[in-house]
């Protein structure tokens, strides 16, 4: 046997790991939850346990009100499941053998990493807010990360963060950044979920490979992707906020997923949304302010109510034969650097329907056949660089509030009377600068603060300049040599995409492979082969991202 499926958790700054930790209502005679509060109902040092769910202590102090709690015994926690006597209580299963063992009854939680290696599958575990910092990137152990067990359809795995009272959706936060390698959320068993957390990890904040499982009112800063959707069936992701500034998008998709009310933006040399595999469909996101495109699709997906702002590169990008069957419905790009919907392949089964452009840099868009019913826009449609809501200016605003399909909704993300969270990623990113050594608990040492400090004050300073070169030479098809990069050791700009401005329009050139040289002011890229030759004079933007690894 293990806990039931119905126990509940609760996680606490103020709690330990060496307390019970959790509750099961369900248990027949459940008696009262002392799993939200601090301290634990009962402290003991000289239980006895005899290889059978017997557990015995001189010293007592057990009551028939501990029923249905959890008890600590020597680091593992089982239920209470019936009482004896003030000295003997029977628990949900065997236990091992020994004698003068600590345990305690009751009183939370201090590390979400603990609780997630108590649990079992169906378990929810409540995280109160307060800053929780794990130190150790092996997963569900005391300050380690977390890797939930599978769920079922009727009872997920749950954990959820609140402020005063549960289910109030304030964001509890969670510093990784001490920490690498692991995902900080790692909904590894189908029937995952995770809900209402400020995460920051030095590589991903939520990854999800597991069937059915998802992620709700996450506000992530990430290394890598702060979020990814790899090998999974029915996932999904809901109004969740994140950054990248690891040089890789946002969100990375990878599943035919549902991804519903999301935002990306501000990602250092990365797109703000990548869709590497079929069947994904995006409804009511926004990407604005990357430093590269808005929204890159690799494959077949459908985009509804999109907006894209501000990028460096196109808001919307197509890019490979496998697009084809995409479709984009009612939505919007802005003042991106390039087009606002480009794609590289004419082609008529990738289409545009009912949406609106404005201020593109370069047009509204390039390489496109099937566009339906388009909106050119005479003024900036917003009247909030950030949170992207509509003004209600004529020719800009004013003019997609009902335009949609249906004539109740505005093309774009945001709608009519809709308010948006201005304080997300920007309130994140400041508690990050903030003096954590009383949080930390004098576990991280001066050097470790100092990291990261270093790492994310940098973001914080000011976004890394786009380097801009210039093309000279003699171009060719495999070797390009640019003017103006910054000196660079060698193969640092390998494996970055560089776009290649000429005229009108723009491609992606491939990414510069060995062999390149790199020297102060002259830099020659060595590619793999140009779709087109550029010419002297044109512009070689990097505004990529580099290659996972």
């Amino acid at each position: 046997m293990a806990l039931p499926t119905a126990t509940v958790g609760e996680v606490r700054t103020t709690g330990s790991d060496t307390n019970g930790g959790g509750f099961c209502a369900s248990q027949p005679s459940a008696g009262t939850d002392y799993s939200q509060q601090d301290a634990p109902v009962l402290s003991l040092t000289d239980v006895v346990t005899n290889g059978t769910t017997t557990v015995t202590s001189a010293t007592g102090g057990f009551t028939v009100a501990m029923i249905g709690n959890l008890i600590n015994i020597a680091g593992t926690t089982f239920m209470i499941e019936g009482w004896a006597s003030t000295n003997s209580i029977t628990v949900e299963r065997v236990t091992g053998t020994g004698t003068g063992q600590t345990a305690k009854v009751g009183g939370a939680w201090a590390t979400p990493g603990y609780a997630c290696g108590q649990i079992v599958g169906g378990n929810k575990v409540w995280v109160k807010s307060g800053t929780y910092v794990p130190t150790v990137v092996t997963p569900n152990v005391a300050g380690g990360t977390m890797s939930l067990p599978a769920g079922t359809l009727a009872q997920p795995t749950r954990f959820e963060g609140y402020g005063t009272v549960r289910g109030d959706k304030i964001k509890p936060f969670i510093d990784a950044t001490l920490v690498g390698t692991n995902p900080l959320f790692n909904l590894a068993g189908d029937y995952t979920e995770v809900d209402s957390f400020q995460l920051a990890s030095l590589r991903m904040c939520v990854q999800i490979n597991s069937n059915y499982s998802k992620a709700y009112r996450i506000t992530g800063v990430g290394g890598t992707y702060c979020y990814y959707v790899g090998s999974a069936l029915g996932a999904s992701m809901v109004d969740c906020d994140g950054v990248s500034i690891g040089g890789q998008s946002a969100f990375r998709i990878d599943s035919p997923s549902n991804i519903y009310g999301c935002t990306a933006h501000d990602c250092t040399l990365a797109s703000g949304f990548a869709i590497g595999v079929a069947g994904a469909v995006l409804t009511r996101c926004k990407s604005y302010n990357n430093h590269a495109k808005g929204f890159q699709i690799s494959v077949a997906a459908t985009l509804i109510h999109c907006t894209a702002k501000g990028n460096l590169d196109s808001g919307f990008v197509w890019l490979s034969t496998t697009q084809l069957h995409s479709q984009a419905i009612s939505c919007l790009s802005v003042s991106n650097g390039l087009y606002g919907f480009q794609s590289s392949l004419a082609t008529a089964a990738l289409r545009l329907m009912n949406c609106a452009t404005y201020g593109n840099a370069s047009g509204a868009t390039y390489n496109l056949n099937a566009v339906e019913g388009m909106i050119t826009l005479t003024a900036d449609p917003f009247d909030d660089p950030t949170l992207l809501t509509l003004n209600d200016l004529p020719g800009a605003g004013a003019l997609l509030r009902g335009a949609a399909y249906g004539g109740n909704l505005s093309i774009g993300a945001m709608q009519q009377g809709q308010a948006a969270d201005s304080a997300g990623v920007t309130t994140l990113l400041a508690r990050l600068t903030m003096d954590r050594a009383a949080a930390l608990d004098g576990v991280a040492t001066a050097a470790a603060l100092t990291a990261l400090s270093d790492l994310f004050t940098a973001w914080l300073a000011a976004q890394p300049a786009i380097p801009v070169a210039t093309v000279t030479g003699a171009p060719s098809a495999t070797v390009v040599t640019v003017t103006g990069l910054p000196a660079s050791a060698a193969n640092d700009y390998q494996g970055m995409f560089f776009q290649l401005v000429t005229g009108a329009h723009a491609w992606t050139a491939a990414r510069p492979v060995a062999g390149s040289s790199y020297s102060a002011g002259t830099t020659t890229l060595t590619f793999a082969g140009l779709t087109v030759v550029p010419n002297v004079g044109d512009t070689a933007i990097l505004a990529g991202s580099r290659k996972a690894t």
